[in-house]
């Protein structure tokens, strides 16, 4: 299973979790893209890092949906 995950500070063991995986696991890719629209000079990069068991199963938690879905 491939998932994109956002992880915001707000769930700090989370973050913390993935802050220690990105920076001592090699990325499994990386894309970066530079946009100038309406004004504006957008820079954003995705990296891709496989979590090789660091994230806790045994944690039971309940996606939040947007709405709409």
């Amino acid at each position: 299973m491939a998932l994109v995950v956002q992880v915001k500070s707000n769930q700090p063991t989370l973050h913390q979790t993935s802050v220690e995986i990105a920076t001592t696991t090699e990325p499994l890719s990386s894309h970066h893209s530079h946009d100038k629209a309406r004004g504006r000079d957008e820079s954003r990069t995705v990296t891709v890092f496989d979590p090789a068991g660091k994230l806790d199963d045994n944690v039971k938690w309940t996606p939040k949906m947007g709405p709409g879905t």
